[in-house]
Formats: structure tokens, C-alpha cells, sequence
């Protein structure tokens, strides 16, 4: 099964590890968890509380967690405070 990660590159291989919107995956991780917008923990490095603790590039601002764009934010939180590119420290 295709997990549904958010884009792949060229060799078929993912090249970025958020779910897209149609993922079969989403909600389908660990069910005594959830994810930091209180819904059912996805899998991988995104699900589950910590999932909105990923910086990378260390410029203070985390990866964004949920699946899809950046854009389609959770209620409660805005794609402001996150990071459109969590490898590149001169953007934000």
C-alpha cells in the first residue's frame, strides 16, 4: 500500500514525509495516542504528541505536523508559526 506521503521525487522515492490530504495512513497510528490537534495519532516522524517538534534547521520555528500543505492548518494553530522548508534556516 502507498502510504500517501505529501510528494516523491523523480526515482519514485518520498521527498517529504508529511501525509497528503488523501493518505490512508492519517489517523491510523497508535490509538492510545493523538496527534498535538487532539485527533488519533498518525504514523511516522509527524504523529503522535511530539509530532510538532521537529526543527531541523534550528531557526526556531517547528516543521509543520499535519497532514496536507502547509496552509490547511488544524483549527487552533497558524501556518505562520512553522516552517515551509524545516531544512533551509534562511527561509521561514
Amino acid at each position: 500500500m502507498d502510504p500517501g506521503f505529501l510528494s516523491y521525487d523523480e526515482a519514485g522515492l518520498p521527498s517529504s514525509f508529511h501525509f497528503a490530504l488523501s493518505a490512508p495512513l492519517i489517523d491510523a497510528g497508535d490509538p492510545s495516542l493523538l496527534d498535538v490537534d487532539g485527533s488519533r495519532s498518525d504514523p511516522g516522524i509527524y504523529g503522535g504528541p511530539e509530532g510538532d517538534g521537529w526543527d531541523l534547521d534550528l531557526e526556531g520555528y517547528p516543521d509543520w505536523f499535519w497532514p496536507g500543505t502547509l496552509d490547511a492548518a488544524p483549527e487552533g494553530f497558524q501556518p505562520s508559526d512553522c516552517d515551509r522548508d524545516d531544512l533551509d534556516a534562511s527561509s521561514h
